[in-house]
């Protein structure tokens, strides 16, 4: 009898002891999936990144990436560019969107492990010349500037906002009548 009892305690405890594991195990599965989906992620908005900067000195650029490696080496991401910068009418892309003249549309699509993560941005052209995105701000209606301000703009490519990645007197833009008055520059 007390061997029927100590038999029974045994499979009992196997019995925890296997589901514990069990469950350690598809949390640690989950976990990891988690972990890739967000690399995956990542990879995707480094990928807009990295497109955006290639537009800012190139407004033709239309090439994009095709399983381009982040420098850890984690994970890689494809984009995919429209370049309506020069057109007339609007353009289809491949996902249904409808783009714009004159502007550029980004769908970037980071991959890590098994996993795959997609992100898209229009880009809106505000500021014509050789650098369409290089305003500091724009006004997309009538607006006023008055007082003491001052407008500036950095690169965030560079870091963090300080004094090596900025400049004061950003150019401003609008589509509208813009009025800028007493020490604003």
């Amino acid at each position: 009898m007390a061997l029927a009892v100590v038999l029974l305690v045994l499979v009992v405890l196997i019995s925890i002891t296997f589901s514990v594991a069990t469950s350690s195990v598809q949390c640690l599965n989950m976990s990891l999936a988690d972990q890739s989906g967000e690399t995956a992620r990542y990879a995707a908005e480094a990928g807009v990144n990295d497109a955006y900067a290639q537009i800012l000195s190139n407004p033709q650029w239309n090439t994009g990436f095709t399983a381009k490696a982040l420098p850890s080496g984690t994970a890689t991401y494809t984009v995919t560019v429209v370049n309506n910068y020069g057109g007339d009418s609007a353009v289809l892309a491949s996902d249904g969107t409808v783009v714009p003249p004159h502007d550029i549309y980004l769908m970037s699509t980071g991959f890590a492990d098994s996993l795959k993560r997609s992100t898209s941005v229009m880009l809106e052209a505000s500021g014509g010349g050789t650098n369409p995105f290089g305003l500091g701000v724009f006004a997309n209606s009538s607006d006023t500037l008055s007082g003491g301000y001052t407008i500036n703009s950095y690169n965030s490519a560079l870091g963090f906002y300080g004094s090596s990645n900025s400049s004061a007197a950003a150019p401003v833009g609008s589509n509208a009548a813009l009025a800028i008055g007493g020490s604003t520059r």
